[in-house]
């Protein structure tokens, strides 16, 4: 009779113990949850613009070395338009348009920008 008793101990206190590994997974998983919304509101918006910054910046450069390079243009007519910059996108626009002309991108860019 004794082990009869000693099993049923043993079965409760592995039950007890799968209790509470399931509870400290939860409240794991929920403050996980919790701490990723959160660093994603302040840090998110400033690593954007650093790395908006950062993509002009090394599109820039490419194009100085790169005067003919197309997609570049486009590329930085997209990222100004993110950013609100419709001078720089026109300007970049206009150099894109003398390159290509025919492009189907460059005249839905200029619909976007309101050139003709």
């Amino acid at each position: 009779m004794p082990k009869i008793n000693k099993t049923k101990n043993n079965n409760l206190i592995r039950l007890i113990e799968y209790f509470f590994i399931l509870v400290i997974l939860f409240l794991t998983a929920i403050n996980l949850n919790v701490s990723s919304k959160e660093s994603k509101v302040l840090g998110a918006e400033i690593e954007d613009i650093n790395l908006t910054n950062e993509k002009i910046s090394y599109l820039e450069n490419l194009i100085n070395e790169n005067p003919l390079y197309f997609n570049g243009y486009l590329e930085l007519i997209t990222l100004n338009i993110q950013e609100s910059d419709f001078d720089k996108a026109t300007e970049y626009f206009n150099i894109a348009k003398s390159i290509n002309p025919n492009s189907q991108i460059i005249k839905s860019f200029g619909k976007t920008l309101n050139i003709k």
